[in-house]
């Protein structure tokens, strides 16, 4: 029946054509020898997330636009261009679809390490009928090799896996144009604190990111009071899957920021601050607490995460412009 034909589909015959596809996955750049890379490339080859399904059915709406709207932006540098993008670090591959089938005009390069990952987002792609994303491997680390400039480069929830993650925002900056802009996810020192309290429970019980130990870890949380810190885990979906699981609190790197951080790592690469994008109950706190003061002030935004800690609980998004 229907359940027995999609049981076989999603078990069988998509990861039968993902390997098939990983095998001739182009490369953008060689791969780093950063032990933390090859550490992080060996996790999403074995788990590659997220896994998603559902193709996202966006709202199409010019990338152009969307730039030309943020608060700090350098119009005449921008040139209102937004044609050419690169998204590195794509994981399994939502963000560069979604992209593409937001604004059919862009020409997307998405990159990751695992091949794996990249194979994922080429099947859906394929079912998609999607021809403007290009899915490739490279790492970052590598992309002085790449003589392309881009337009636009994103890099969601990526640079804070790295070692060294100011080194990551050198080489993104390196590949964009003069007065391109690049936007990143980072992770909130706050807001990550649950996740930090899972971190001392899995170094105390000596699990690590295998199967049986990842089991063994959302067995012990299930079976906590509700009134435990981390029984909030439960409330996560990353939490039920083993590939999501493992992101979630069994990553072999993280880095975490307050905003004030964030502006220097920023300005560190030589880029400026030109939006910070916060959720409709970020901006209304931020609005309640400063009135018309400038969004773009961090120390403002550290000032409010203070006293609420979870609004960045899905990572701080922000748009950084070349000179």
């Amino acid at each position: 029946g229907p359940m027995q034909a999609l049981l076989a589909q999603r078990t069988i015959d998509e990861p039968a054509r993902e390997g098939a596809l990983a095998v001739g996955v182009p490369a953008l750049t060689p791969l780093d020898e950063d032990a933390v890379s090859t550490a992080v490339r060996a996790q999403y080859e074995a788990n590659p997330y997220p896994r998603w399904s559902a193709p996202p059915a966006p709202e199409p709406q010019a990338m152009r636009d969307v730039i030309a709207a943020l608060p700090g932006l350098d119009q005449r540098a921008f040139e209102g261009r937004a044609e050419t993008v690169l998204v590195a670090g794509c994981g399994t591959g939502f963000e560069p679809i979604d992209l593409a089938r937001t604004d059919p005009s862009l020409a997307i390069t998405a990159m990751d390490l695992s091949r794996a990952s990249l194979a994922h987002g080429m099947r859906v792609a394929e079912d998609l009928n999607l021809t403007t994303v290009r899915f490739m491997q490279g790492d970052i680390l590598a992309l002085d090799s790449v003589e392309t400039r881009f337009d636009v480069v994103t890099s969601t929830g990526v640079i804070h896996h790295m070692a060294r993650p100011e080194d990551g925002l050198a080489r993104l900056a390196g590949v964009l144009r003069p007065g391109g802009v690049v936007r990143l996810g980072l992770y909130s020192e706050r807001a990550r604190a649950l996740v930090r309290r899972a971190h001392d429970l899995i170094r105390a019980k000596g699990w690590t990111p295998v199967d049986a130990d990842i089991r063994a870890f959302r067995a012990h949380v299930l079976a906590l009071p509700e009134t435990e810190p981390l029984a909030m885990l439960r409330d996560s979906a990353d939490f039920y899957s083993l590939s999501g699981c493992r992101d979630l609190v069994f990553h072999v790197q993280e880095h975490r920021y307050t905003p004030p951080q964030l502006g220097g790592l920023i300005d560190g690469a030589g880029l400026r601050l030109v939006g910070f994008d916060g959720s409709e109950e970020a901006v209304a706190a931020f609005r309640k607490a400063f009135g018309a003061a400038d969004p773009l002030d961090l120390d403002l935004w550290d000032r409010l995460e203070i006293r609420q800690p979870h609004l960045f609980a899905g990572m701080y998004h922000l748009w950084a412009q070349k000179a």
